[in-house]
């Protein structure tokens, strides 16, 4: 289900601007790796502490820990489809704006 909503989004922004994100791979890191594990260890949290729930029938079994791997799937697509988004619509704009005066 997470591939179904997500692999279109990743897909078009690495069709259009694939080579940006290639390029700028490690700003796309710094970016997407801290706010992946935060929010993978909140959620864990949330879960241990049994602040939510996920019911067992739509899980695969497979887990980091207490995170289910769709928990951990869902932020990291998440976060790289804003980034890599923000960072392609930021590329366009000074495409755009042209030289400054």
């Amino acid at each position: 289900l997470i591939v179904g909503w997500g692999a279109p989004v990743l897909g078009l922004q690495w069709f259009f601007g694939g080579h940006v994100v290639v390029r700028e791979r490690e700003l796309v890191l710094y970016a997407v790796a801290p706010v992946t594990a935060f929010f993978w260890v909140a959620d864990a949290l949330a879960i241990t502490l049994g602040s939510w729930s996920l019911d067992a029938r739509f899980l695969t079994g497979l887990s980091l820990g207490p995170l289910p791997l769709e928990e951990a799937v869902f932020f990291l697509a998440t976060t790289l489809m804003v980034v890599q988004g923000a960072l392609l619509f930021i590329r366009v704009a000074e495409r755009l704006s042209g030289p400054s005066l």
